[in-house]
């Protein structure tokens, strides 16, 4: 997965990822709750409702729900 900034609470996959996969990230460990399609995103850190979503530096839209580390993050 591509996660760029520190300030980003999304990664990006860059390959599909099977659901349940741990990943490393920022020292710690990110756990993948459902299959993530490559080019799909996924969040790295908990993102309240109304919170911007943050991908390569740029925000990207704003959280209509609480998503979860490890949650797949989408347009609807």
């Amino acid at each position: 997965a591509v996660h760029l900034r520190p300030t980003d609470n999304v990664a990006v996959a860059s390959k599909p990822i099977p659901a349940g996969t741990a990943l490393a990230h920022a020292g710690g460990t990110v756990t993948v709750a459902a299959a993530v399609k490559m080019g799909h995103k996924f969040a790295v850190a908990p993102i309240r409702e109304g919170d911007s979503i943050r991908k390569f530096g740029h925000v990207i839209g704003f959280a209509s729900k609480p998503v979860a580390v490890g949650e797949h993050v989408h347009v609807q």
